[in-house]
């Protein structure tokens, strides 16, 4: 009985944390600005609607990236522009018709406030019957993250992307449609995903039905640039393949050791080698540690391309850094489940601080400045 009263308690603290964060961010979406990617993402809309093929203007700019880095295309999946179009029409139907303006930096960022709370819920299913202490602790980290504590800004799309990527993990080995949509929606959204590919073959329990439905999903989203062969194939380059053309972004954490230690051999492995090791290292663990089943936890599974991939990745924005938080909470916690549970915090305290500290100190990309 006492029990089952501390559980409920937790579980009411737990929901105030998500009603709490979720409030701070509908705050901070209301003082978003069009600031970052804002221009490059209403260009996607603009010539989407004017039934231009947005991808034509992305695939030009990265073949001119050295000469002018600054002007970058629309380089994803249609997921966040077909979001924004809605937006877009919406917000332009009000300020006509009815003399209304709502911001639409403001509709931009409601996505990213419904992501963290479907975020916040998995939380609290995942741990419910597990860890009572571990779901409060979760569900504060996410909500009051390194990156929007200090920055005091929401993290936009990629929300979006880890909440349906956190829920495919969830249904998978339960579901192999609903795991599959959910897949393929994450990966519609932001291409990051495809590092977590190989777990999802592995542990789907068919194979056939994951693929078939994260296929259609796919083909759905992507009927707009079926129109002829040479359209598709813009389309695919410009939403996947001109990632190649990218050169040094953000702080990556090997060229902060090259930098500041002096390492030199970092910057002699061509850019492309660590885009690539970033990836496929990932895929690489996830065969090795399946197929000797040294590791067969799911979770446990998603920590290992999560670390590759940030070791590796030769571009990492700020808020790159969120993106493998929980999984780290869950994978972390299945580590520790069973004995030195004290780990799971002290591991995962001495991880926000680490991220914490790395951001503060981030005033400029390595690609504008370097020690």
């Amino acid at each position: 009985m006492i029990k089952k009263i501390n559980l409920n308690i937790m579980l009411a603290l737990a929901i105030g944390v998500i009603v709490l964060g979720t409030y701070q961010r509908v705050q901070l979406a209301t003082l978003e600005t069009t600031g970052g990617d804002h221009g490059t993402q209403i260009k996607a809309v603009t010539d989407l609607l004017s039934g231009t093929n947005p991808y034509i203007w992305t695939v030009r700019s990265y073949a001119n990236l050295k000469n002018d880095p600054g002007s970058k295309g629309y380089a994803y999946l249609p997921g966040i522009m077909y979001t924004n179009s809605v937006f877009y029409l919406f917000q332009t139907t009000l300020r006509f018709n009815y003399n209304t303006n709502i911001s639409l930096p403001f509709l931009m960022e409601l996505p990213s406030v419904v992501a963290s709370v479907f975020i916040g819920l998995f939380f609290i299913k995942y741990f419910y019957n597990k860890s009572n202490w571990a779901m409060l602790f979760s569900t504060l980290f996410w909500f009051y993250n390194p990156y929007i504590y200090y920055k005091h800004s929401d993290i936009g799309y990629d929300a979006v992307t880890i909440a349906f990527l956190l829920w495919a993990f969830y249904y998978l080995e339960k579901d192999d449609v609903v795991s599959g949509v959910l897949y393929s929606l994450s990966v519609i959204f932001k291409t990051f995903p495809l590092i977590m590919i190989f777990i999802f073959l592995f542990k789907s329990k068919n194979k056939v039905v994951f693929i078939a439905a994260g296929i259609i999903m796919f083909l759905v989203f992507s009927i707009p640039f079926f129109k002829s062969i040479a359209d598709f194939a813009t389309y695919i380059q410009g939403a996947l393949l001109v990632h190649g053309d990218r050169f040094v972004q953000g702080r990556p954490y090997l060229y902060y050791i090259s930098y500041y230690y002096r390492i030199e051999f970092f910057r002699i492995i061509p850019f492309k080698a660590y885009s690539i090791g970033a990836i496929v290292s990932g895929w690489l663990a996830t065969i090795f540690f399946t197929t000797s089943r040294l590791v067969k936890d799911k979770f446990k599974l998603a920590v290992f391309p999560f670390i590759l991939f940030y070791t590796l990745t030769p571009v990492l924005n700020r808020t790159y850094v969120t993106w493998g938080i929980p999984f780290f909470l869950a994978g972390s916690f299945a580590f520790f489940e069973k004995k030195n549970k004290w780990a799971f915090y002290v591991i995962n305290c001495a991880y926000w601080l680490f991220i914490y500290w790395y951001i503060a100190q981030w005033k400029d990309g390595f690609h504008i400045w370097h020690p």
